[in-house]
């Protein structure tokens, strides 16, 4: 299986690995791989499950692959766990209900017109009175204009004798 059609999943938010899966599958793969290690496995198994649930409604998980790899970091020997999920998309199949068998098209029934529905006597009588209007609302008398107030005259110096 080539690598191309393989998500790796990093530390960036899963959203940006959700567009990553779905741009796959609309370039053309039928089968997307999401690998991760260590910490980020947690958010390869919400990137799969975010595309089927909000993305891709018929998507498929085909095979959960898990196991540990042994790295050499500093001079030390580091396990460190991996997961791959190979997800794929389904042929859309036509909903039936779980308890009902699927009906051949030579079985179904033909539809019957359905017979008039007739209101109810409450709804069919017309009202008795007429309607009321809201009363009309008084006419606004102009407001008077508005005159600038009279100086105070001027009172009388006290003299001072």
């Amino acid at each position: 299986m080539s690598e191309d059609n393989s998500v790796f999943i990093g530390r960036k938010p899963a959203m940006n690995y959700v567009l990553a899966v779905v741009t796959q599958f609309n370039k053309g793969s039928n089968t997307v791989i999401v690998k991760a290690r260590g910490k980020s496995i947690s958010r390869a198994v919400d990137v799969v499950e975010i595309t089927r649930n909000r993305f891709i409604n018929n998507l498929k998980i085909d095979d959960i692959t898990i196991g540990t790899e042994n790295l050499k970091l500093e001079n030390k020997n580091v396990n460190v766990s991996f997961m791959e999920i190979t997800v794929s998309k389904q042929e859309e199949a036509p909903v039936t209900s779980p308890t009902e068998p699927p009906i051949e098209p030579s079985e179904a029934p033909a539809e019957a017109p359905e017979p008039p529905v007739e209101p109810p006597e409450a709804l069919t009588e017309a009202p008795t009175e007429p309607p009321v209007e809201p009363p009309e609302a008084p006419a606004e008398a102009p407001e008077p204009p508005v005159e600038p107030p009279e100086a105070p005259a001027e009172a009388p110096e006290p003299s001072i004798e």
